[in-house]
């Protein structure tokens, strides 16, 4: 067993190694780098794309929403008049209706007054002729004599009539 050791290297190896690095490294590179570096490209490409629609996206997003809080804002300013006007036509209903009801209110007791003024004037009237009647039967009665009834009666209904301030009428 012979063991050399060489303590300048082989020149011819050495030539050889580095050549073949240098071919190995230009197949690699043809091969191996450009695929990867155009894979990594497609990748940072497709990241950066994404981040720009995300940025889109949210751009858009943000427009939205502050299109909905307007919107959100002008439906409460709008619920809000449409209490206000709710309330104006409650308010003018009722009133209307207090109107309405005091209108009636006197009607009514109109019509009741005019029922009482009548009626009172109905009894008045039957109260005059029972009056009449009587005082011609007791004209009759006294006399013992035929009385003659018309006569009488006109004689009684003058004599009411010229009564008729006297407070048994009002």
């Amino acid at each position: 067993m012979n063991i050399t050791v060489n303590v300048l290297p082989d020149l011819l190896n050495f030539t050889v190694s580095v050549v073949t690095t240098i071919v190995l490294y230009f197949i690699l590179r043809h091969f191996l780098f450009k695929p990867i570096q155009e894979l990594l490209q497609k990748r940072k490409d497709y990241i950066d794309g994404n981040l720009r629609e995300a940025e889109n996206n949210l751009a858009e997003s943000n427009k939205i929403k502050d299109e909905y809080q307007k919107k959100l804002l002008s439906s409460k300013e709008e619920a809000r008049d449409i209490l206000k006007d709710a309330r104006k036509n409650y308010e003018s209903i009722v009133s209307e209706a207090k109107q309405d009801a005091l209108s009636e209110k006197e009607k009514i007791l109109q019509s009741a007054e005019n029922e009482a003024k009548s009626m009172k004037q109905k009894a008045l009237s039957s109260l005059k002729d029972e009056i009449i009647e009587i005082a011609v039967n007791a004209a009759k009665d006294l006399s013992g004599e035929n009385v003659n009834s018309k006569k009488a009666a006109e004689f009684t209904e003058k004599r009411l009539n010229s009564l008729k301030d006297s407070k048994w009428q009002e």
